[in-house]
């Protein structure tokens, strides 16, 4: 990869990762406050909705966002016919969703579900309106404007959502919060770039092309992750899919929410990689290892303190949430590293191949949902998730993967096997802590077991990384650059400190 690619890769990651970081850091704040003030059912009854909003949106998701990224000459009626695209989908979902809005209330004999659903719809009507202009802020690689459009309208809905909760005490603060979202962020779209879109459809044929098989792929993730959300509130009830809900949002804040503004950042760098089969396997190679080394260990720790952590944060009420989260968590490390290949295959050109492994997915975990939810409930759904997530999701992706790219499995071996051997280590040794000090219901003895448990993982996951790097010849890979950013921030700030003094 060249110097200033690799640059300006380095500063999109930082950007993005900062802006997930901060939406996360928000979002999981508001969720901690709301939690509080609302119950499972009103998280339970936003959540039906969204699941049958998802199930029409199905139709409308193109990705012509990622179409325009791939597209290496683009026009400006590439840009106009998107938007136009969107705002025909975004119109005729909310209309679809009015119409869906009785029976879906009438299914789950939740009459209240009617007007959240038509109220969902007007937030897909504003989505479809954004400026598509906005896609230049990743094609370019200027992910600092990039930070400001997904972090402002994040704001403004919390600072709808929590105050509202506290007058309203129920899920319409919920909506509320959503609503404001969706229009701050189109707002702000507009603001931030010059490109005002007009209604044209002239390269539409040539963006389906591409996105047919996004949309497949939408469809398919839809299926994998949705399913679970539907088969528990029509066997188990609203107020379990509440604690699923929150069991899923807080589980998944270190896998799929981290990796996420990663793969923002490299889709567009593949792009340009596409033609460089030694410069696509270094910079998979390498950002994979970073994930490994950095996230992975967060998806392992939340895993192994949930207990301490769910009486701490989220409070007593919660605690049937605490084995939940733990099997989900360790299911989203599987998903960790995974995540960064449907970037790769839509840089080549080949998204179809995203589709058929969402596929395969799909059809081999809705038969265990079943199953598992009807025999062992809320328990069952999350050892399913866990079980295909490592004994079937992470093989079947990585065989297709090395099929279809340059990249090979020493590529993942190399870079991925010292972070999970030290996972493992970490794993039992915060485990051990919890079994000594025992799970206690009063909060500050909670916080402390939080505190000790946390210490001894992150302790056990530093010393075994650093014993197995230097085993095996300290070799170049993501432990030396972390090292050697450590190492220069330090000297940076050893001088700037003699300086001041």
């Amino acid at each position: 990869m060249a110097d200033h690619l690799r640059r300006k890769v380095a500063v999109g990651v930082a950007w993005m990762t900062s802006a997930r970081a901060l939406v996360r850091l928000l979002g999981l704040l508001s969720t901690l406050v709301l939690a509080r003030l609302l119950t499972p059912a009103d998280f339970g009854i936003v959540a039906m909705a969204m699941a049958v909003a998802a199930a029409l949106e199905l139709l409308t998701l193109y990705s012509f966002e990622t179409a325009l990224i791939q597209q290496p000459d683009i026009l400006r009626a590439h840009y106009d016919s998107a938007w136009t695209l969107n705002v025909l989908f975004g119109l005729g979902l909310a209309i679809a969703l009015a119409a869906a809005a009785g029976p879906a209330a009438a299914f789950y004999r939740e009459p209240r579900l009617e007007a959240v659903i038509v109220l969902v719809g007007a937030k897909f009507l504003i989505d479809g309106t954004v400026n598509t202009g906005t896609i230049d802020f990743r094609r370019q690689l200027v992910f600092g404007r990039d930070f400001v459009l997904q972090v402002g309208p994040k704001i403004a809905g919390i600072l709808i959502t929590i105050p509202l909760a506290y007058w309203l005490r129920d899920y319409r603060a919920l909506l509320a919060g959503m609503l404001c979202n969706s229009v701050a962020r189109c707002l702000l779209s507009y603001v931030m770039h010059p490109h005002r879109p007009r209604f044209c459809l002239t390269e539409a044929r040539g963006l389906f092309r591409y996105s047919r098989w996004l949309l497949l792929n939408s469809v398919v993730g839809f299926l994998r992750v949705r399913s679970a959300d539907f088969i528990i509130v029509r066997q188990l009830g609203a107020g379990t899919l509440g604690v699923f809900t929150v069991s899923y949002e807080v589980s998944n804040l270190p896998s799929t929410e981290m990796v996420a503004p990663i793969n923002r950042v490299l889709f567009p760098s593949y792009v340009q990689l596409a033609h460089d089969t030694d410069g696509l396997r270094e910079s998979f190679s390498s950002t994979l290892g970073l994930i490994a080394l950095v996230i992975l260990p967060a998806s392992i720790g939340l895993a192994a303190v949930a207990d301490p952590l769910v009486r701490v944060v989220l409070g007593n009420q919660w605690l049937q949430t605490i084995p939940v989260i733990s099997l989900l968590a360790l299911a989203g490390a599987a998903n960790v590293l995974q995540t960064n290949t449907g970037s790769v295959y839509n840089a080549l050109g080949r998204p179809r191949l995203s589709a058929l492994t969402g596929a395969i997915h799909a059809v081999l975990l809705i038969p265990m949902l079943l199953y598992a939810t009807h025999v062992f409930g809320l328990i069952g759904v999350a050892w399913a998730i866990l079980i295909h997530s490592l004994a079937l999701g992470l093989p079947i992706t990585y065989w297709i993967f090395f099929r279809n790219t340059p990249i090979r499995p020493v590529d993942v071996w190399r870079v991925c096997w010292r972070p999970v051997v030290a996972c493992v280590v970490m794993f039992i040794a915060a485990n051990r802590c919890l079994v000594l000090l025992e799970p206690q219901s009063e909060l500050a003895r909670s916080v402390l077991n939080l505190i000790a448990a946390c210490f001894a993982g992150a302790l056990a996951y530093v010393l075994t990384i650093l014993i197995l790097w230097q085993a095996t010849g300290r070799p170049v890979g993501a432990e030396s650059m972390l090292l050697q950013k450590l190492g220069s921030g330090w000297r940076r700030y050893s001088s700037n400190d003699q300086h001041t003094n």
